[in-house]
């Protein structure tokens, strides 16, 4: 006969041995979906609790909303369309153990939309050649990933996670406290551009910019520049180097790199 602590320690590893091969597996299941008429629609707003949050090109010109895997039920995505603006809401859906995050994957058509925003408890939130006047993705403790975005402006925000903005078309604001920031700018810069850490570093990327005003500071960090900033110079006190680059107009785009204690880099691609 076992004894008590033995047959306690049998169950404990058989639980464990249950749920992380219960986790495991290959594709997500798609477990609901909804399609929009995209011309009736031009703002989209989306809650999310602990769910991943994914924006990618639609196929077919059309909005689709999936909710994916992560032992979620069809009745988890809630979805309202308020005269032209979509609200997708999951905030309230995520209780429990989740073993297998779930996936909100949103299909938005091209140069059609005013706005979109993506809020976030936990979750990530990725995107890959957005374009839309406005993006707005917000979350506590998930990393943000853009690859690609073409409008007007588009700002992240993320309080201890990595923000990655690659291939940006228009001004972008990026936060972060306690994540590493990198931003890659394609083309020239456009109206106000901000950048801001607590502890964090931070890398931006950006051809020869023609007319930029210019603002780096740094705390207790390095700042590094692969460009020649006019009436520029670096105050041993306060780490900062401010200035312009080529002669333009008092409405010059500007660039505005803030770190506490982290480093600041700004190099050609």
């Amino acid at each position: 006969m076992k004894k008590p602590w033995n047959l306690m320690l049998s169950l404990s590893v058989g639980i464990g041995v249950f749920l992380v091969s219960g986790c495991s597996g290959g594709e997500k299941e798609v477990v609901a979906q909804e399609t929009f008429d995209a011309g009736s629609i031009n703002q989209i707003q989306v809650k999310a609790d602990a769910q991943d949050v994914r924006i990618e090109p639609s196929a077919d010109g059309q909005i689709q909303v999936e909710l994916l895997g992560g032992g979620s039920s069809a009745d988890a995505l809630k979805t309202n369309a308020e005269g032209s603006t979509l609200v997708i809401d999951l905030s309230a859906s995520a209780a429990g153990i989740n073993w297998d995050r779930a996936i909100v994957k949103l299909s938005v058509p091209e140069e059609q939309l005013e706005g979109i925003s993506v809020q976030t408890v936990s979750g990530n939130i990725s995107g890959k050649s957005v374009q839309t006047q406005t993006l707005t993705l917000t979350s506590d403790t998930g990393r943000i990933e853009l690859e690609g975005f073409r409008g007007e402006s588009v700002k992240g925000r993320t309080t201890s996670a990595d923000l990655t903005m690659e291939q940006v078309e228009g001004s972008f604001e990026a936060d972060s406290s306690s994540g590493k920031v990198r931003v890659s700018v394609a083309g020239e810069f456009s109206r106000e551009n901000r950048v801001r850490t607590d502890a964090g570093d931070i890398e931006i990327r950006s051809r020869q910019p023609a007319f930029l005003e210019v603002d780096l500071s740094t705390s207790s960090g390095k700042i590094e520049s692969d460009f020649s900033i006019a009436d520029g110079g670096e105050e041993s006190g306060s780490r900062r180097i401010s200035g312009k680059i080529g002669e333009g107009e008092k409405d010059d785009p500007r660039l505005t790199v803030q770190s506490s204690t982290g480093s600041i880099q700004w190099k050609r691609p």
